[in-house]
């Protein structure tokens, strides 16, 4: 038996675009993430829920049998309970066996957004089935059996076939490249909606104290999904489909009583036929349809194994619903985390391309099309689940149950990958016909049959029968599923038809037919992006070519002065907190106050000498830090605590505020005035901040506001553009100042040196505290750097704008003043007046415009441009993860809380970290960046005269004159960011797993080794620039300024405005019993940060050339083909022959 693969023209097309010429005319175009976004809804609803049930039926049960002692570990309740959990998915199995398929059918001639909401509405009925049965149950007839009306009411309205809808919506607006990738990040958007929901149901009934609570939430979760897929989604299908075959089929069975009623019968699994061996023509059957759905089957069957798994881990752990709630997230979350981002990510690496056809007559076996890779990585994924399942029951325990949900995430990749090699296959049988609903309702038929049919009873026989001798045989079933599914998923080679459009002239070229050609010419090359400013003047650099070298701009300047100033900044982190915790404890608790904590004695100090006093104070502290010093009552004081945390959080969101408000205007000022005069300008905030620190420390009972007198160095500081002017500009400074190719390592390489200076800092610091005995000194050292730093930005330090830039932004924004002065002028009626001073009022975010969606030019004239949400979801994902730089001064107090660290200690954690991060930027990080990042494409694009030259000497040239030397060529570098984007990616994946490990730290020790683990992921921030700056200059944008003044925004209103009051709230609340709460909810931020990076999508190298060579062509009367080397990555546009 072999596959057939008939080649279509429309493969790379999403489907509601195939076969009917038109995109859907929508102001609300249809899009997979419409109805991934209501997964949530769904998804949290239906899992917070799967706990409380199994609680419910246990409470319900020991009433009614009258046993309080030991219930649920009761051989005769987990009997009753294990009915009750068959008679329910047995009862949804059956029902959705026999309407699955039909609302699945219907949902190709009606939409799949109906379809989406009647299911829903099911889902609804079920919740409220549920509420009122355990508030009635004992005087209704039937009791807590009645239970079972919830499933009959969801399954009648299609059970699974809300699933169905969503995976046919996906298939309708997706293409067959990008469809695993994106049923892979709905499953896994399912799987993150599973972690959630049980904590979202263990939440509803802490606040209500009641197991009814939880279906109380889920019914207004499946309100507000019926609302979104009824009034808001967008349908996917173009149009209203014919339902002509269906009703031919239905009057032929209307001929007879007998015939009638077979069909009735028989109607539900009709569609199953769809997956019946393909007859060709020459004789061979296709099964390949038949194993999949068979491997897609049996996979499945292990669906009804989770309440059994609950009822199994409350009997043998003493396991209540918040212990399997906590289980059911994390492994819901490692999947999702797999799903979301490891697996799509790992496809886009190592999935092969759709081969184009051989250029053949007859069958090759040798031809190979490329889901049969996919269907080999889907059995490879099962293999993890087998190892799962096998440990478990070897070694039934705990922590082997724990393996099971874990190592289990790897084998969810397993349907999305089946999911989607099936409709390749079916696209490819039935051309033409595009009903993937049908297709779908048969997996959705499939799928119930095994999970909602035969896996109940299958499961509560197994259990029912072997819980008092063997209870683990439930494992050894799904093992068993799981070989068995590994086992059907298979096919033969297929073979590939004849390719007419490389050989008839007239005929369309697709995207395969394009790449062969592209193959035998040979013109693919590395991925690459244009240069900041291309459309600029190519004299543009010209000024600095006879400047002498200490007056010409150079990323070194700056990078020289980095670690002195990193060193200044972070050597005052941990006194600030001691600092604030001095000061406010004399004010709110004076009993336990000892002047003598604020200014240290000399006396204590021991007089050692250097070499001393590394050896026997730095190292021992640094590697033990669970051997410290008596515990400081101010410190570990929960009032002190919570005035500090307001303090901090006052300061920082007082900046914040300001800086939020003046950032964006010192970064457009930039672009007018020069780098150099903003970060001169910044430098005088901080160091009036850092002198009225002194000020505060010596007379601070003698201010008005005592202590809150500190907040006047945030105020200016933040007037003056603060800490996110000063890194807008020197970002900024160093684009300039770099190229393309070499910017990340630039980038890399000054927060490389940054950390340096931290890692410097707070070693320099501790020791002077210890030599001088008062933490002051750190801010007169700290004052004294900055004043030798703003004399180096003042005077030494070469302004890198060129006149021209500066000239042109500042005609630029005169050009802006001239329109808002007519805006003004128009506005003189009082409701214009009042919507002009609103929009003045909210003017300072309009730098953020420049993150908004741009239209992208479409190659087909009569396809509507899309949007490019790229700069969109780095900006946003920025702002989550850089939100959580306020969390390091509650890290400090949580570590002088927890661990009795003081400045020394905190000092000494903070110089390893540092070192790390150091090491990673400036050595690791640059060489592996130079070892593993593609090289760039170079194009050489020929200069020809100009319109400013005279046109008669273009040709000729006077008698006796030397023949005029022709221009150089402009050189194009083409670089792509995709390797940037992946390093972040990978940092984040670091730092969600090192901060999950801070807040579950024991001791001091495992925190600092978990904050060096943290330090690993430091290169988020470099490649995030770094790709930002490639995505914006793709876009046509020049004005590096404004960009980074807008990430400059987006970083204060994540660091300095929303990031103190959150995290400042968080510690306030939780101090008292779960203090490590705070590393959580960065964790949360960094995992949004993630997912969004996941939607990134970044042109390939082809298409980046294809415009370059358009932009080239239409400038150009005469076409002039491209020429490019494949191995030295440098291509060359020349004249034709």
């Amino acid at each position: 038996m072999s596959l057939e693969i008939h080649t279509r023209d429309d493969e790379g097309l999403p489907l509601i675009l195939r076969h009917d010429g038109e995109e859907p005319l929508s102001a609300r175009r249809p899009s997979p993430w419409w109805v991934l976004s209501t997964i949530p809804l769904a998804k949290i609803a239906t899992t917070m829920t799967l706990a409380p049930k199994i609680e419910l039926y246990t409470t319900i049960a020991c009433n009614d049998l009258a046993i309080m002692e030991g219930c649920a570990s009761n051989p005769a309740i987990q009997v009753l309970v294990a009915q009750l959990n068959t008679a329910e998915y047995t009862a949804i199995g059956v029902l959705s066996v026999l309407t699955t398929a039909l609302w699945a059918s219907y949902s190709d001639r009606k939409g799949r957004t109906i379809v989406l909401a009647i299911a829903g509405c099911g889902m609804l009925l079920s919740d409220l089935v549920y509420i009122l049965v355990s508030t009635f149950w004992k005087s209704l007839p039937g009791k807590y059996w009645l239970f079972v009306f919830g499933p009959v009411f969801e399954g009648a309205l299609g059970g699974a076939s809300w699933v169905v809808g969503l995976n046919a919506y996906v298939a309708d607006t997706t293409s067959e490249t990008d469809r695993p990738r994106i049923l892979s990040m709905s499953l896994g958007m399912q799987f993150g909606a599973m972690a959630l929901g049980p904590v979202v149901g263990s939440l509803a009934m802490k606040a209500r104290s009641g197991l009814v609570s939880a279906f109380y939430a889920a019914a207004l979760l499946h309100a507000a999904f019926i609302v979104c897929t009824w009034l808001i989604i967008p349908e996917s299908l173009p149009a209203v489909r014919s339902d002509s075959k269906l009703h031919s089929r239905v009057d032929s069975f209307h001929t007879s009583p007998g015939q009638h009623l077979w069909y009735l019968v028989s109607a539900p699994f009709k569609p199953l036929g769809i997956l019946l061996p393909t007859v060709y023509g020459s004789g061979s059957r296709d099964w390949s349809l038949l194993l999949l759905a068979a491997s897609f089957g049996f996979l499945y069957l292990i669906s009804a194994d989770v309440p059994y798994k609950f009822i199994y881990a409350a009997a043998h752990f003493g396991w209540s619903a918040k212990e399997n709630s906590s289980w059911l997230s994390v492994a819901a979350a490692v999947r999702a985390l797999w799903l979301l981002a490891v697996l799509p990510w790992g496809l886009s690496l190592i999935k092969n391309k759709p081969r184009a056809p051989r250029c053949t007559t007859e069958p090759t076996a040798n031809s190979e099309p490329y889901f049969l890779s996919d269907i080999a990585l889907a059995k490879r994924f099962l293999i993890a689940e087998v190892v799962a399942y096998a440990t478990m029951l070897m070694w039934p325990s705990a922590f082997s149950f724990y393996a099971v949900g874990i190592l289990g995430a790897i084998g969810a990749g397993f349907p999305p990958l089946i999911e989607s090699v099936m409709l390749s296959v079916y696209e490819r049988n039935y051309p033409g016909q595009g009903e993937v609903g049908r297709l779908l309702g048969a997996l959705g038929v499939v799928q119930t049959l095994s999970a909602q049919l035969i896996s109940p009873p299958l499961y509560g026989f197994v259990y029912i029968t072997a819980v008092r001798t063997y209870p683990p045989a439930i494992f050894a079933t799904s093992l068993t599923a799981f070989v068995l599914s590994s086992e059907r998923a298979t096919s033969e080679q297929p073979y590939v038809t004849q390719a007419n459009s490389l050989i008839l002239p007239d005929g369309p070229v697709n995207e395969e037919a394009a790449e062969l050609l592209e193959e035998f010419v040979g013109t693919h090359h590395h991925e690459g992006a244009g240069l900041i400013g291309d459309e600029a003047d190519d004299g543009e650099h010209d000024e600095w070519k006879d400047v002498p070298w200490w007056k010409r701009p150079s990323p070194l300047w700056l990078l020289c002065m980095v670690p002195f100033s990193a060193l200044a900044q972070s050597s005052m982190l941990a006194p600030k907190v001691e600092l604030f915790t001095m000061l406010a404890c004399r004010v709110h608790k004076p009993d336990i106050y000892d002047g003598g904590l604020l200014q240290a004695s000399p006396a204590q100090i021991p007089e050692t000498s250097a070499a001393s006093l590394i050896a026997s104070v730095v190292l021992p502290e640094v590697t033990k830090f669970d051997h410290l010093t008596a515990p400081n009552p101010c410190a570990t004081d929960p009032t002190v605590q919570a005035a500090v945390a307001k303090l901090s959080a006052a300061m920082t969101t007082t900046m914040g505020v300001l800086s939020l408000l003046t950032t964006a205007w010192w970064g457009a000022l930039s672009d007018r005035k020069g780098r150099v005069f903003v970060m001169g300008v910044s430098l005088i905030g901080l160091l009036l901040s850092d002198f009225n620190y002194i000020n505060v420390y010596y007379f601070s009972q003698h201010l008005p506001g005592g202590y809150w007198f500190l907040l006047l160095g945030p105020v200016i500081e933040g007037a003056l553009g603060g800490f996110a002017t000063a890194v807008a500009a020197i970002h900024a400074y160093l684009a300039d100042t770099t190229t393309e190719s070499t910017r990340a390592r630039i980038f890399s390489l000054n927060l490389g040196l940054l950390f340096v200076g931290m890692a410097l800092g707070p070693t320099v610091g501790s020791l002077l505290i210890r030599q001088t005995g008062h933490i002051i000194a750190i801010f007169f050292m700290a004052a004294t750097i900055h004043c030798v730093y703003a004399l180096f930005i003042w005077v030494i330090l070469p302004e890198s704008l060129s006149r021209r830039k500066m000239k042109r932004s500042r005609q630029l924004y005169e050009r802006e003043t001239e329109e808002l002065a007519a805006e003004t002028e128009m506005s003189r009626s009082f409701p214009r007046l009042l919507a002009y001073r609103f929009k003045l009022l909210f003017r300072f975010l309009r730098p953020l415009t420049i993150f908004f969606p741009d239209f992208k030019p479409s190659q087909n004239p009569l396809k509507k441009p899309k949007r490019d949400w790229n700069l969109t979801l780095m900006a946003v994902g920025y702002g989550f993860t850089i939100s959580m730089m306020a969390l390091y001064p509650f890290t400090f107090q949580y570590a002088a809380a927890t661990f009795s660290w003081t400045s020394v200690q905190l000092g000494y954690f903070l110089s390893i970290v540092g070192a790390g991060r150091a090491v990673l930027l400036t050595i690791i990080l640059p060489v592996i960046i130079r070892l593993f990042k593609p090289e760039p494409l170079v194009i050489e694009i020929p200069q020809f005269p100009t319109e400013r030259d005279p046109l008669l000497s273009n040709f000729e040239n006077p008698a006796g004159a030397s023949p005029r030397p022709a221009k150089p060529p402009l050189k194009k570098e083409l670089h792509s960011p995709s390797f940037e984007l992946g390093v972040a990616r990978v940092s984040l994946v670091i730092e969600i797993i090192a901060y999950s490990l801070m807040g579950l730290a024991p001791s001091g020790t495992t925190f600092a080794i978990s904050g060096v683990m943290a330090a690993m992921g430091v290169g988020f921030s470099p490649a995030v620039q770094t790709c930002t700056l490639a995505m914006y200059a793709r876009r046509g944008g020049t004005e590096t300024g404004r960009l980074f003044g807008a990430l400059s925004v987006i970083q204060a209103l994540g660091s300095q405005v929303l990031g103190p009051p959150i995290y400042g709230l968080v510690y306030m609340k939780t101090v008292e019993f779960f203090p490590g709460a705070i590393f959580f909810v960065a964790v949360s931020g960094m995992i949004v940060s993630f997912v969004l990076f996941t939607f990134i999508r970044l042109p390939k190298d082809a298409e980046l050339r294809r415009d370059i060579i358009a932009a080239y062509s239409s400038s150009e009367n005469t076409e002039r083909p491209v020429s490019a080397d494949s191995t030295s990555g440098t291509g060359v546009i020349g004249d034709r022959d």
